[in-house]
């Protein structure tokens, strides 16, 4: 931020948007104040809410008007059930125990959440709106979200974002939302704000030149299987997750899987990848054979970067193993990555971070390649690249590619074909038609 200034009111909801790393998520951690007690920095100027500097009191007080929701769930999960992390913040705050049951189970209630569930059982998009409920819980009147809609389907898009305009309309709160999926958020924003070079700019009519979709394009699928997998369970939590699934991905293929957050899709794909450990079920592949050889064919992009980044300096983590130089060193161009070498990967924008696991994974040049939610972190421009990067693999390298995304910019450019999948099983497989349909439903 470069004297950046913007003055936010009561009963309004913004939106704050631009390219990534261009530091939406750093406004929100000046406004919480993260930044500079909690993340290293130095800042000059002043945060003002009621006549004075906000950092005049400390985290609990800034807590009593401020609920902050972090691009990474899994950061602010503390408690193993549901009903006890969203009570949390509200003992915090010396709520009535009554009032807080009543809050807690009217909260899990609009925002379509089991108060009994284990945390650690929930999907990624699941977590996210768990922790829009805690948010929402509170009494409080500014609202910070990072990147909320990430990981998240329609419906659940839908109950988070038409509650936090309950919020401003109704209650006066003020709404500030960063986020790269503005298709979502035309009929709740009220003042669209931009960031770019280091400024905070005000727009007008954002909503109106939508980048839209990135078009489809061919690939040649081979004869060969890469992996076939027949009648696959797994359970977890006591429940079954991937319930009797079958499939098979040939050389150079693009299977794309859809289906509302809670579904099974993550459990799917870590069960194909090797990653899950089955109740029953076989897996077939020319890699297969002892770990070593399945895992340095295999790529995986996770959910969260930072759960696959662990060395001392972006150039470690693109350099660890056995990577294609050339082909690494293209990747860091057009992700545009490469004065960031020598920093530490965790001190990267979540979208930097995203190019980060991206490259490194694809560096490697596998034969089968996993993507779980890759978009999220990414403007359109970024977006087209990572989706271009990965299509060019498996074009000249023969790679088969599965994807998981919520992200209608990118679905029709990472399929040859998909599955929706419903409680674990497969309910519907096809190519563009079957799509289509899945694509008006969530319009």
């Amino acid at each position: 931020m470069d004297n950046a200034s913007y003055d936010f009111e009561y009963g309004k909801f913004y939106l704050i948007y631009g390219a990534s790393g261009g530091g939406k998520s750093t406004i929100l951690s000046i406004l919480n104040g993260r930044i500079p007690h909690y993340v290293e920095g130095q800042l000059r100027g002043q945060i003002i809410h009621d006549g004075k500097d906000i950092y005049e009191d400390g985290i609990a007080q800034r807590g009593q008007f401020i609920s902050s929701l972090f691009q990474n769930p899994d950061e602010q999960i503390l408690f193993d059930k549901v009903e006890d992390e969203i009570a949390f913040p509200l003992e915090n705050q010396g709520v009535p125990r009554e009032k807080m049951k009543e809050a807690v189970y009217a909260t899990c209630s609009s925002l379509k959440l089991d108060p009994k569930a284990k945390t650690r059982t929930l999907s990624g998009g699941e977590k996210q709106r768990l922790e829009g409920a805690c948010a929402l819980a509170l009494d409080n009147k500014i609202f910070l979200l990072d990147e909320p809609l990430a990981n998240l389907d329609k419906e659940s898009s839908e109950l988070l974002l038409g509650r936090l305009k309950k919020k401003a309309e109704e209650e006066g709160a003020c709404i500030i939302l960063v986020e790269h999926r503005l298709d979502r958020l035309s009929k709740y924003v009220d003042v669209a704000l931009k960031v770019e070079g280091g400024k905070i700019v005000e727009q007008k009519d954002v909503f109106s030149g939508l980048e839209g979709e990135i078009p489809p394009n061919s690939s040649s699928v081979g004869e060969e299987s890469l992996l076939r997998a027949e009648k696959l369970v797994f359970e977890a939590g006591g429940k079954r997750i991937v319930d009797e699934v079958s499939l098979e991905l040939k050389k150079g293929e693009r299977l794309l899987i859809l289906g509302d957050n809670g579904a099974g899709k993550t459990s799917l794909l870590r069960s194909l990848s090797g990653l899950a450990k089955l109740k029953s079920g076989k897996i077939y592949s020319p890699y297969m054979g002892k770990s070593r050889k399945w895992f340095s064919n295999v790529g995986y992009l996770f959910q969260n970067p930072d759960y696959q980044l662990f060395c001392k300096s972006v150039r470690e983590e693109i350099y660890l193993g056995k990577v294609d130089e050339e082909y690494a060193a293209h990747l860091i161009g057009v992700f545009n990555l490469g004065e960031m070498l020598d920093k530490h990967p965790l001190s990267l924008s979540e979208g930097q971070k995203r190019k980060l696991t991206f490259i490194s994974v694809l560096a490697k040049k596998p034969k089968i390649l996993f993507l779980d939610e890759p978009t999220v972190g990414q403007d359109f421009e970024s977006l087209k690249i990572l989706v271009d990067e990965a299509n060019r693999l498996v074009r000249e390298n023969g790679t088969a590619l599965i994807s998981i995304t919520h992200d209608r910019r990118c679905m029709r450019a990472l399929m040859d074909r998909c599955l929706i999948i419903d409680k674990g099983r497969i309910a519907e497989e096809g190519g563009e038609e079957v799509l289509a349909k899945y694509l008006e439903k969530i319009r």
